[in-house]
């Protein structure tokens, strides 16, 4: 998308909103920020607002933007779970919830955007522990508010043949559960 000054933008991945002030060749735009600062960012790092100052994410509807994020940015990247032989030769898998590591692109989502994210994730998981056979899932939600913890807690109960309880302290710290798969 090419930007002209004067344009007002919104960063993706952030809360800022501004004016493009400068252009500097066909990557980098100077932004003067609602907050008063002056910041470059790359292009593809920046939406267009309209005149009507509606931003393009608040045109579509929230449930097909979600479902979009989803489809671009599946919760299903290899890096987030992986199997491993336990030392008693069990077969198990790890999955971790923090956001950052189920999606790259996040800071414009709403916090009800990321949960459902979350727990689409969790729920793949158990899905492949059970497909796969796995003995054992480790569920990383961190330690927080306890939000996502009791969101995870109300997801796992919702399934027969599982048992869980917080993870091991001295392999996961306090902000990991454990569940044994039946």
């Amino acid at each position: 998308m090419k930007f002209r000054v004067g344009d007002r933008v919104s960063v993706l991945d952030s809360t800022l909103e501004g004016k493009v002030i400068a252009i500097e060749g066909s990557e980098f735009v100077t932004v003067h920020t609602n907050e008063g600062f002056e910041e470059s960012f790359d292009v593809s790092e920046l939406l267009q607002i309209n005149e009507e100052g509606i931003d393009v994410r608040e045109v579509l509807d929230p449930d097909s933007f979600s479902e979009i994020l989803l489809e671009k940015e599946s919760p299903e990247k290899p890096k987030k779970s992986k199997p491993h032989v336990d030392r008693f030769g069990r077969v198990d898998m790890e999955v971790d919830l923090h956001i950052e590591s189920l999606i790259d692109r996040f800071r414009h989502l709403s916090n009800t955007e990321i949960l459902n994210i979350q727990l689409t994730a969790l729920r793949n998981a158990i899905d492949k522990a059970f497909a796969m056979d796995y003995h054992r899932l480790i569920v990383i939600h961190g330690v927080g508010q306890g939000i996502l913890r009791k969101e995870v807690e109300s997801v796992l109960s919702e399934y027969n043949g599982l048992e869980y309880f917080d993870a091991s302290y001295k392999e996961y710290g306090l902000g990991a559960t454990e569940v044994r798969i039946h």
